[in-house]
């Protein structure tokens, strides 16, 4: 809904602004979600860094399946919380 309605977002924790920015802004992010069927077993996970890295470290593997995406506004948003 927020990207539908908002152009701008703040971030609070604990009372305090976190972050102020466009939505566009805030979605454009290094990170992704890696969705990847690895040795037969799935895994779900936030990437932050180089996906050269990331295809450096999944090439040792049986790879069956993989979806790279961008993470959802509320993916960005737990990040704020979890740091």
């Amino acid at each position: 809904e927020i990207k539908q309605y908002c152009n701008n977002v703040a971030i609070m924790k604990e009372g305090k602004i976190q972050c102020v920015d466009s939505v566009e802004n805030l979605t454009k992010t290094n990170a992704k979600r890696i969705k990847v069927v690895k040795d037969r077993k799935y895994e779900d996970y936030i990437f932050e860094g180089d996906l050269n890295d990331l295809l450096k470290e999944l090439v040792a593997h049986n790879i069956t399946d993989i979806l790279i995406e961008e993470p959802s506004l509320d993916e960005i948003f737990m990040g704020y919380y979890e740091n």
